[in-house]
């Protein structure tokens, strides 16, 4: 027998390889763990690869010298067609090996065309046995004769199956661990290059089943050892995890912003109805009610409020939205709120605003007025006596202001174990006697760091515990143009003397109101009934379809969220009629639907504005004369 091995030199390499493939062969049967799929594949390979190289050495080495014996040209021709097989199936085995630790995803139609293929093949081989279509032993020449399919049939299917591992490689690279990404490289040009070099060479060693072990030795020794399978394992366990804790956190999500939806169509109804009460009721006991209500009604809306940006920003839809704004402007409407607050309270407010601010600034000035209010806020909540101080300055810097708001109280104050905690989502600390009693659900905190942080500014909270907490913000904003904060003021205040005595009204102005509320179109009629407008109302999207058909109107307030037909089913059919009169009439999207990016995507279906339930008069007021044609527009001395 040795004596053989020495006459076959050429053989030397493809014999190491078989002599690999047996060891792995028994360490892969001595691990118990080897029940998994993963592990089946690569076994199936190992003897793929065994069998290619005793096929090898017997067809290219050891039955060269059977001539003259019974079994001469069928077991040389016997073992050449198996190489051959051997080569083809150990191609399709590592494309499926592959396509299942990448999880590459292919066509039903694709994986039943590489059996049939393969099938084809098979047959092909076994013909070749008795034709020499591909390639058969001359024991006169010494050599392999090839016949027509050799190049066709012989080389490019198994080649076919080799690409194929190459793409299906290349495809799933990035998603490959870093760790096995070198060696799974390496294995993959070892097992290309044994397929190509050899039927391409003049050589006369063979190295395509030696190339293959090295490949199958690398992917034993990095993808399928004991850590890297239980790796496997634990990071599958891991993937199915993050994506059902993912689901589940994309369905609390949606269940939240559609949930604030639902309440915020009610609430326009509440509030709107209880401004017409307030503003209407000459019966004093009657306002004062209202007015409690309306206090309920403001905190309820920032609840639902909160809920909502929260459920944004753990869905990752939350967002800022820049645009030049009057800080003056900012700060006045903010101390309206809480000086109200305050007052009820019986707390003392002070407000010490830097006049020498600039005005006109831009960033996104409903998330600051929203910290602002938060902070100052909480700061009444949890001050049953006392004083609240809002401090306001700034600092010019090339183009822009460092804004500093400045927060103090005398409240309850919080612990220092509690200070760590204060940011974190849904955190409140009621076991405390101090503040068992406060409402809230501890998301506002929260909400103020996520768009602090949005906006590249630092927050930092000091406190003592039963004496008081003062919380400082800084932001940065950009300079929009020339003027103070204190400049602002005074001609504002001025301005609204001189306009004290009138209003403006438009008792000629059509105007169509669209909503399946009943209460919300009593809302509207009710805030729109200072302006002296004639009102028409329709309770759904056909019926306003139908009503635009036969008339003009100067504004369509367009409610978004409707049954059948909804606001931009509506705004489309309208605009996308000539004939309709109201083709070119401004049509407003009025709707509960308040995500960072409603306003943006409304507007970018072609709606001429945006606004958001519950419904504000002065803000309503705004738009409508806004739109509304000059000449239908008038001044009258106010009552």
């Amino acid at each position: 027998m040795i004596d053989v091995l020495y006459k076959h030199p050429e053989t030397y390499l493809e014999m190491c390889a078989v002599g690999f493939d047996l060891i792995l062969i028994l360490f892969a049967n001595l691990q118990t763990k080897r029940g998994q799929d993963t592990a089946k594949r690569f076994k199936i390979l190992l003897y793929l690869a065994t069998v290619l190289g005793i096929a090898e050495v017997c067809a290219r080495g050891l039955f060269r010298d059977l001539k003259g014996t019974t079994l001469d040209y069928y077991a040389i021709n016997i073992a050449n067609s198996l190489a051959y097989l051997s080569t083809c199936y150990l191609g399709f085995g590592i494309m499926e090996y592959y396509s299942f630790i990448f999880k590459f995803k292919r066509a039903k139609w694709y994986m039943m065309l590489n059996i049939g293929i393969l099938a084809v093949y098979t047959i092909v081989i076994i013909i070749n046995l008795f034709t020499g279509v591909i390639s058969l032993y001359d024991y006169g020449t010494g050599s392999y004769v090839h016949g027509v399919l050799y190049f066709p049939i012989g080389n490019l299917i198994p080649i076919f199956y080799y690409v194929s591992i190459v793409i299906i490689f290349a495809v799933s690279f990035k998603g490959i661990a870093g760790k096995i990404r070198t060696p799974l490289s390496f294995a993959t040009l070892m097992i290309i290059l044994g397929v190509i070099i050899q039927p391409l060479s003049n050589i006369s060693i063979t190295v395509t089943a030696l190339f293959a072990s090295l490949s199958i030795v690398t992917l034993y020794f990095t993808v399928e050892t004991e850590d890297h399978s239980k790796l496997l394992e634990v990071t599958e366990s891991l993937e199915k995890a993050r994506v059902e804790a993912d689901n589940a956190n994309a369905m609390k999500s949606t269940f939240l912003a559609d949930m604030s939806h639902e309440i915020r169509t009610p609430i326009n109804a509440l509030s709107g109805l209880n401004d017409l009460i307030i503003k209407e009721s000459k019966d004093e006991e009657t306002v004062m009610y209202a007015q409690d209500m309306k206090s309920a009604i403001d905190a309820l809306l920032a609840i639902v409020s909160d809920v909502l940006d929260i459920s944004k920003i753990e869905s990752g839809e939350f967002t800022l939205d820049e645009g030049e704004y009057h800080l003056a402007k900012l700060l006045r409407e903010t101390n309206v709120i809480i000086s109200s607050r305050a007052k009820d309270k019986s707390l003392e407010y002070i407000v010490d605003v830097d006049g020498n601010i600039p005005d006109r600034l831009i960033g996104d000035s409903v998330r600051l007025r929203q910290v602002i209010i938060n902070i100052l806020n909480n700061s009444v909540k949890y001050t049953k006596e006392g004083s609240v101080s809002f401090k306001v300055a700034g600092k010019q810097d090339e183009g822009y202001v460092d804004l500093v708001f400045v927060v103090s109280d005398t409240g309850i104050g919080i612990k220092k174990e509690d200070l760590d905690k204060l940011f974190d989502s849904y955190a409140r600390f009621d076991a405390d006697d101090k503040n068992k009693n406060v409402e809230g659900t501890g998301l506002g905190m929260s909400i103020v760091k996520e768009i602090i942080d949005r906006m590249n500014g630092t927050i930092k909270v000091e406190s003592e515990y039963g004496v008081g907490t003062t919380t400082t913000i800084k932001v940065r904003q950009k300079i929009a143009g020339e003027g103070k904060v204190s400049e602002y003021t005074e001609t504002t205040v001025k301005k609204a003397e001189e306009v004290k005595t009138k209003r403006v009204v438009a008792p000629n102005a059509k105007v169509l109101v669209v909503d399946d509320n009943s209460m919300n179109l009593k809302v509207a009629k009710g805030l729109l009934k200072d302006t002296l407008v004639n009102v028409s109302t329709v309770d759904g999207g056909a019926e306003a379809i139908e009503l635009t058909k036969n008339e003009k109107f100067d504004i369509i307030l367009l409610d978004a969220f409707m049954p059948t037909i909804d606001g931009p089913q509506v705004f489309k059919t309208i605009r996308e009629d000539s004939d309709n009169p109201n083709n070119s009439t401004p049509i407003i999207v009025v709707t509960a639907d308040a995500l960072s990016d409603s306003r943006q995507k409304f507007m970018d279906m072609g709606f001429d504005e945006y606004l958001s339930k519950p419904l504000k008069q002065q803000l309503l007021f705004e738009v409508l004369f806004s739109f509304l044609p000059e000449e239908l527009v008038e001044e009258r001395e106010g009552e």
